[in-house]
């Protein structure tokens, strides 16, 4: 029930119209996802979206718990959205959750990079220079795809699984945020380290001393 959102905008250089902007949101367990393309960013445009896509998710079974997001003013009408899903345990803890830094999510990064990948096909191949008539499709092949991180799973197949078939999927998980440096031993969360604060170019090119 985390769901991270975020938006992206195809480039008119690689040759796609103009649009108001596709809004990707998934849920961060499963990866049930959708990408809407927008005709604005508007905050009325951008609720209605969000709203279809956590209803499509609590579908599932699943109420939303939280939403993830940077900061970007795009997603101002996420508050909003969520607000209907909010229990009495919640209190008034916030209900979205943004990136303290106002970097990038990197997890809805990752799928934004993955939408555009499967989006560019399509353009390389001069079928459409419209996202809209190819995001429903994109959509459905994600959510149809096997993760090896989740049991081989889909996502679909994911979020129809009971309480117990879950906790057996977690269990098989292997956390990847663990750093193993070749050769060194591995960094857990945690651990206390040092801080390199020259660049990667001040590192090749010697500033900074050696």
């Amino acid at each position: 029930g985390m769901i991270a959102i975020d938006m992206f905008f195809p480039s008119a250089q690689l040759g796609w119209m103009k649009t108001g902007g596709c809004l990707a949101c998934m849920d961060c367990w499963s990866r049930y996802m959708r990408v809407f393309v927008l005709d604005s960013k508007a905050y009325n445009v951008v609720l209605k979206a969000l709203t279809e896509y956590l209803a499509e998710f609590a579908s599932f079974g699943f109420p939303p718990r939280r939403i993830l997001c940077d900061k970007g003013t795009d997603l101002a009408s996420a508050k909003e959205a969520i607000e209907k899903y909010r229990t009495q345990k919640d209190g008034n803890q916030p209900m979205v959750l943004k990136s303290v830094t106002g970097g990038p999510v990197n997890i809805i990064e990752s799928l934004n990079a993955q939408i555009q990948r499967n989006m560019q096909v399509f353009r390389t191949s001069n079928l459409t220079d419209d996202p809209s008539v190819i995001a429903k499709d994109i959509s459905f092949s994600i959510n149809h795809q096997k993760r090896p991180d989740r049991g081989n799973l889909t996502p679909v197949q994911l979020l129809s699984l009971n309480k117990e078939e879950r906790a057996q999927v977690n269990a098989m998980h292997e956390d990847r945020t663990t750093i193993s440096p070749n050769g060194l031993k591995p960094i857990p969360v945690g651990a206390t380290v040092r801080i390199l604060m020259m660049t990667r170019k001040q590192q090749v090119s010697g500033m900074g001393g050696k």
